[in-house]
């Protein structure tokens, strides 16, 4: 009895150790991704922020455009996007060529830019197309 009950425990932490605790992943079930793009483009080293009722999430974009978020808040959700590279010297307009890659404008720096997307939770894809 004493050994059955032992090897029911043994195999059990095998499995939690062999296959973790997040599923067949090993990931969050609720994961928000998507690809930015400026004109078709994809935009690397931007950091792409969810702003919610009940908290914000933030990603930042691969040499893809690509971006995932780890359990980002459920309900309406706005998106704000925010350069990695650093600001131009006073007086310089960059240009697509002159970042290394398309320019994000200005107006999407800030929550209220018109982005936004609906999370009900789950995996989800929101993709970001600024012409």
């Amino acid at each position: 009895m004493i050994y059955t009950r032992l090897f029911l425990v043994l195999v059990s932490s095998f499995c939690l150790i062999l296959f973790g605790c997040g599923g067949p992943d090993g990931g969050s079930s609720n994961v928000l991704s998507g690809t930015v793009s400026v004109g078709g483009q994809p935009v690397k080293e931007l950091n792409v922020i969810a702003i919610g009722s009940t908290g914000q999430v933030s990603a930042l974009t691969n040499a893809q455009g690509r971006y995932r978020m780890e359990n980002p808040p459920k309900g309406a959700l706005k998106f704000q996007l925010a350069s990695m590279a650093p600001p131009p010297p006073p007086g310089f307009t960059p240009s697509a060529r002159s970042a290394g890659g398309p320019v994000i404008p200005p107006k999407y720096t800030t929550p209220d830019n018109g982005l936004s997307f609906d999370y009900s939770g789950g995996n989800k894809t929101f993709n970001i197309d600024i012409k």
